[in-house]
């Protein structure tokens, strides 16, 4: 995750627990200890992940973003599997993700799944899906 993400979280309630957190950020200070490891740049956290102990007992890597993360993956396609919330409505917003295109993506239909992989849900007069998406087509 993003430093912004990682600040986002309330300090109580981080590092999230039951995982490994690897924070992205050219600011804060480089840190390692059992669950929490601060690195300034996508390259490290993969070389990291990519050498012991962690290449024998990670075996998915979850991007939570923010943005900047979750385009820098895109662009280096890194990306696999996609699970998003898709809100069917248009806001105004200074964030974006620039590397999403739709058109290179399948959705996933999980037969194993609640039907959540095919029906539109309706919250405080917000219409929204939730949903895999498997990437077809690198960028």
């Amino acid at each position: 995750m993003g430093r912004k993400c990682w600040e986002s979280i309330p300090e109580s309630r981080r590092p999230l627990p039951g995982r490994l957190n690897i924070v992205l950020s050219r600011q804060l200070e480089k840190q390692n200890t059992d669950n929490l490891i601060v690195v300034n740049s996508l390259e490290s956290a993969l070389k990291l992940l990519s050498e012991a102990p962690f290449v024998d007992s990670i075996e998915t890597i979850w991007n939570i973003g923010g943005a900047e993360i979750y385009d820098l993956a895109l662009r280096e396609n890194l990306v696999d599997e996609i699970h998003l919330t898709r809100i069917h409505k248009n806001f105004e917003a200074d964030v974006h993700l620039k590397s999403l295109d739709f058109n290179k993506l399948k959705k996933i239909i999980d037969a194993e799944a609640s039907s959540e992989n095919s029906e539109l849900f309706e919250e405080n007069g917000l219409q929204f899906e939730i949903g895999k998406w498997k990437i077809i087509e690198h960028c």
